[in-house]
């Protein structure tokens, strides 16, 4: 807000345009149709970054109505007379709204907003997290070649399309081949049961439990209930893991030796384990 203020100082100190001026009042004011139409007409007769901010606040308009398109289109060009929020503004866009998503541009716009002095990250980490190693190579200098342009080359180019697309390519192959050789272990999997006795204070707890390569079941068969496990976590070694339960336990179970260790209220029990 202060970088928008300090902006607006700016503005009028070159005697910005009044139709700008009279649609921040409408806006203001709740009278959105009289605020576009004042912007739209500065946007053609005002000043440089008078129409930019003109265009920015249409764009603004426009995201309220969830009309992201067009909401592109005004933030565009605000973004190009170099405004810091509306270069961000249009990268969120782009990141935020399934209808228009393109991790590229929004990394790129928002890396921009950011070199130019804008100081919120929400959004670009999300991107970056979310792009490939070619796609963040591509958006990185897709980033740096818009900034030197003065914001005029900052679309990527048909060869860089076609690299993405291919990467993509390769992306779903190596999950494809991933999820397949899964599913092709599960398939091959044998069931390892075993049953583990633990000798609590309230007498012995005798669990069947049984992995067949991807969940897990107890059966505590003296109670003849089957317990709920909330969440797995594998841990290093052959068919190892931890496992939490809806009792409130949580059990390190080594399938592969026959061992089980449960621990509740912070106190451990050493579980006697045999195949079964």
């Amino acid at each position: 807000m202060k970088k928008i203020l300090t902006f607006l100082i700016i503005l009028f100190s070159l005697n910005s345009s009044a139709d700008y001026t009279v649609g921040v009042s409408a806006y203001n004011n709740g009278d959105t149709r009289t605020a576009i139409i004042e912007w739209l007409t500065d946007m053609k007769d005002g000043e440089y970054i008078s129409a930019g901010f003109s265009a920015y606040y249409i764009g603004k308009v426009k995201q309220e109505e969830e009309n992201y398109i067009d909401a592109i289109k005004f933030y565009e060009v605000a973004a190009q007379r170099g405004i810091d929020f509306a270069q961000f503004a249009l990268g969120r866009t782009y990141y935020a709204y399934p209808e228009v998503r393109n991790l590229i541009y929004a990394y790129m716009w928002m890396e921009i907003a950011m070199s130019n002095g804008h100081e919120t990250t929400d959004g670009k980490n999300y991107a970056e997290s979310h792009l490939n190693f070619e796609e963040l190579a591509i958006a990185s200098r897709l980033s740096i070649r818009c900034a030197l342009s003065k914001f005029v080359d900052c679309t990527l180019k048909p060869e860089e399309e076609k690299r993405i697309a291919d990467a993509k390519k390769v992306e779903a192959k190596r999950i494809a081949d991933v999820k397949n050789a899964e599913a092709k272990k599960i398939k091959n999997f044998k069931p390892l049961n075993m049953k583990c006795l633990y000798e609590l204070s309230t007498g012995i707890q005798d669990i069947r439990w049984t992995f067949d390569g991807k969940n897990h079941s107890g059966y505590w068969e003296s109670l003849g209930v089957s317990l709920t496990i909330k969440k797995d976590t594998k841990l290093s070694g052959k068919d190892k893991f931890n496992i939490m339960t809806n009792t409130g336990q949580s059990f390190e179970n080594d399938y592969n030796n026959y061992k089980s260790v449960s621990t509740f209220a912070a106190r451990k029990y050493f579980g006697v384990c045999y195949p079964v």
